[in-house]
């Protein structure tokens, strides 16, 4: 129970982070604490102090950025159902019909 305590998700890292921020601490001095509270699970130097760059510029928020390239919402009940009654409507449906179908362009590198 007690190793679960020292397991945070990202959210959380950053909002101790803000937290740390906004007592006027140094990055050096939040990774530090971070730690030796922390152990293993403490994140990174550098990640600590990229979001310490960030909040002191004015970031509120602890979520990441949208990023480019797939959207993360690709992977939907919704589209899992589509892709299974097309399977369902033709068995011998193939993989590269599946993908056209969805709009993705497939190529097959043979060595």
């Amino acid at each position: 129970m007690a190793e679960d305590l020292g397991k945070f998700e990202k959210n959380e890292l950053r909002s101790v982070i803000k937290f740390f921020v906004l007592q006027d601490k140094s990055s050096m001095e939040i990774h530090k604490t971070l730690q030796d509270t922390l152990g293993e699970h403490a994140p990174g130097y550098t990640t600590v102090a990229k979001w310490v760059r960030r909040f002191k510029t004015g970031h509120r928020e602890t979520e990441d950025e949208p990023r480019s390239g797939r959207p993360s919402s690709a992977v939907t009940t919704e589209n899992i159902d589509k892709v299974h009654d097309m399977i369902m409507e033709d068995r011998r449906i193939s993989l590269k019909t599946l993908l056209r179908v969805w709009g993705y362009h497939v190529s097959v590198w043979v060595s």
